[in-house]
């Protein structure tokens, strides 16, 4: 039985992880690949990243994030717009703020 190196234990941990909360992060866009790894998702909230001029445009797509219910989007002044929802993406949202 092989051992994992301490990036793979986090990366397992991250699997199960619930919640996120992302604040005054200093990035333009999000990349979407570190949401895809979190099935279990369920409160997202991502605030004051006002330097954060977009959301990746599968954030909406594909099933992205199937177990989320609460997605919070608070003062992202420099946001243009949000990307389309598809219908079979965030089946599980019961709260958009």
């Amino acid at each position: 039985i092989g051992t994992l190196s301490q990036n793979a234990w986090v990366a397992v941990e991250a699997i199960f992880l619930r919640r996120i909360t992302l604040e005054y992060l200093t990035v333009k866009a999000l990349p979407l690949a570190i949401f895809k790894t979190l099935p279990l998702l369920r409160f997202l909230e991502i605030d004051n990243c006002c330097q954060l001029t977009e959301l990746p445009t599968e954030f909406g797509k594909g099933g992205a994030f199937p177990a989320l219910e609460e997605l919070r989007l608070e003062t992202l002044i420099g946001l243009n717009e949000l990307p389309d929802l598809e219908e079979e993406s965030m089946k599980m949202l019961k709260e958009l703020r």
